[in-house]
């Protein structure tokens, strides 16, 4: 199942392929002629998908002669939500996630659960680079390089497993992971001096929510968050992200995004709520997270704009980290060189992006001129 841009089909005279709902129930077919009920009523769905994929459907639209661009779908209209808690703070009017009723399609979005619960380490560690997590070591950080390593096996094995669909319990290997990270920072923290101390190194997918984990950990111990607050935060920080996973890998390789691209990476907020709520069973507030890492105190984000404290508090502390780690791994369009230049970006930012009380936390609570540069980090 692919997912098809609302948008798109607008500028076409009839349906170039087959629609179907996340349900996998048919909604239009191929030849049909499109007019602006038939428009309406693919707007009022969350998702729309064709059952053409790759050079298939590129060809068929071809052959219709319509535009072969990437396709994406049409972002959800912002509607009203019932009232929820999050954190401390009581989230009034916050526009509906997604609550009827939906599964995904089954072959792509199933949240059936396999039998086969029990998958050996062997399996799971298929896809770890022993040497390759060995070596890249962040040799000037407090966590101790077994520790380094025992944390990126974890989040790989964690992330391979969901990835495969094969353990009835798809969230324990992240809860493991979770207390992984809390047992080795919480000992070593009153010892930091730099951010870049519990910074891991490796390539950007094994370790990004890795880093957004562990500084969301650091974040809410300093702020004197209760015991199961750091421990639903730092597990959401370790998930935000996980709507990634069923985008397309060839969006997540650009360097260089259309406006297509953008709208359907930035799908994987809603994407990875869904996965959370429906096939981790997770509560409201930690799956809020996935949906909101990417709002803005001032209501500049997605997928809502919505802003302040219509926010959640644990997805504005996850908001904070994410942006920290994208711009110290160089992921942002700002010139950065090391943790310094980061958090002067983030200080010029500010109140915009951030609340006020968790910037301030996050930018005192080590300190500011962390000058050494990105790529000594490895070298010895």
């Amino acid at each position: 199942m692919q997912l098809v841009s609302v948008n798109e089909l607008a500028d076409q005279k009839i349906f170039s392929v087959d629609l179907y709902n996340e349900d996998g129930e048919k909604l239009f077919s191929a030849g049909e002629i499109i007019t602006p009920g038939k428009l309406m009523q693919l707007r009022s769905l969350d998702a729309v998908y064709s059952k053409v994929d790759g050079e298939e459907e590129k060809k068929t639209l071809k052959s219709a002669g319509e535009n072969t661009d990437d396709l994406s779908i049409q972002e959800k209209e912002n509607k009203p939500s019932d009232t929820l808690k999050t954190g401390t703070k009581k989230q009034e009017s916050l526009p509906e996630a997604e609550e009827e009723d939906e599964t995904f399609s089954k072959d792509e979005f199933s949240t059936e659960e396999d039998d086969d619960d029990d998958v050996s380490d062997n399996v799971l560690e298929i896809e770890i680079d022993e040497q390759l997590f060995n070596k890249q070591i962040n040799l000037y950080s407090i966590i101790t390089p077994e520790n380094q390593i025992k944390m990126k096996k974890s989040f790989k094995r964690a992330m391979n497993d969901f990835k495969r669909k094969t353990s009835v319990k798809k969230v324990d290997l992240f809860l493991k992971t979770r207390d992984l990270i809390l047992e080795t920072i919480i000992p070593v923290l009153d010892t930091m001096i730099y951010k870049s101390q519990l910074k891991i190194i490796g390539e950007y997918d094994d370790i990004h929510g890795l880093n957004v984990a562990i500084m969301a950990a650091a974040l809410t111990i300093k702020m004197k968050m209760t015991e199961s607050e750091v421990n639903d935060i730092v597990l959401a920080a370790l998930l935000h992200d996980i709507g990634k996973t069923r985008i397309d890998e060839s969006i997540l390789k650009k360097t260089n995004l259309s406006t297509q691209d953008v709208n359907l990476l930035n799908l994987h907020t809603q994407i990875g709520y869904k996965i959370l709520h429906k096939d981790f069973h997770l509560s409201e507030p930690i799956c809020k997270v996935a949906l909101e890492h990417h709002e803005n105190n001032d209501g500049s984000g997605y997928p809502y704009g919505i802003s302040g404290d219509l926010i959640g508090l644990p997805s504005q502390i996850v908001n904070i980290c994410n942006f920290y780690d994208n711009l110290t791994s160089e992921r942002l369009n700002y010139p950065v060189k090391n943790t310094k230049d980061a958090l002067k970006i983030i200080l010029e930012i500010g109140s915009k992006n951030f609340l006020s009380g968790i910037l301030y936390t996050f930018i005192n609570m080590t300190n500011y001129n962390d000058s050494r540069p990105f790529k000594s980090f490895t070298e010895e």
